[in-house]
């Protein structure tokens, strides 16, 4: 794929022995039911290679979801940070694209999200290319949490003014459409494993919302994809 390659792939060899006796979607769902730890999915995910972690990811139920996250709500989270989405030994002018899932109250959709740098040395900067112009591009600004080491926010009210090189104009998530995917709405993101993310969606006054979101590391794109 001319202009692309891939993070995050394992060797064959490396799949844990659960994930070679049955397909990697039913595994990820039995492991969920069996109220597996944080540590063991994490491993688990890890294993997988990149496609088949993603085909897992996204073969979720809503139920599945949520149980994801309450897993990793509850464990002790893994020392981590931003640069999770961006490893600091890439270059800067690259984007970084996760695929996923997205729930809510009544829907389950696919999912995405793109990070790149921003200006400030440790700034990132992210969009969601999954929704529709009307209601997109969804900027935010990942951030670590002051509160609670471990956590990381998906700041929706924090838009950047400008856009990085090739991305769409930025807008504010509080107007419009916007304001129904985005608005008043920051995402609590934990990581499962060096490879996923889980987070569900929380007011700027920190009450949780019936949202949440997984994401699986994907592709890595040219700057201004």
């Amino acid at each position: 794929m001319a202009g692309r390659f891939l993070l995050g792939e394992t060797s064959a060899g490396s799949v844990p022995f659960l994930a070679r006796q049955e397909a990697p979607e039913a595994a990820l769902s039995r492991l969920l039911r069996a109220s597996a730890r944080l540590s063991a999915l994490a491993s688990f995910l890890d294993g997988l290679t990149l496609p088949s972690r993603i085909s897992a990811v996204r073969s979720l139920s809503r139920r599945e979801l949520v149980l994801l996250w309450e897993v990793a709500a509850r464990g002790r989270p893994p020392p981590w940070s931003v640069r999770l989405f961006y490893p600091e030994d890439f270059p800067r002018r690259l984007t970084f694209e996760w695929v996923g899932l997205e729930a809510g109250h009544l829907f389950l959709h696919e999912a995405a999200r793109r990070f790149t740098r921003g200006p400030a040395p440790d700034e990132l900067v992210g969009h969601d290319p999954s929704v529709p112009w009307p209601a997109g591009p969804g900027y935010f600004r990942v951030r670590a949490s002051p509160a609670r080491a471990g956590d990381v926010f998906f700041d929706y009210s924090d838009v950047p003014r400008r856009a990085p090189p090739g991305w769409p104009a930025p807008r504010t998530n509080e107007h419009g459409l916007a304001s129904l995917a985005y608005g008043n709405r920051r995402d609590h993101v934990r990581a499962v494993g060096s490879h996923v993310a889980v987070g569900r969606a929380h007011d700027l006054a920190g009450r949780p919302l019936r949202r949440w979101l997984v994401l699986a590391r994907s592709e890595v794109l040219p700057f201004g994809a």
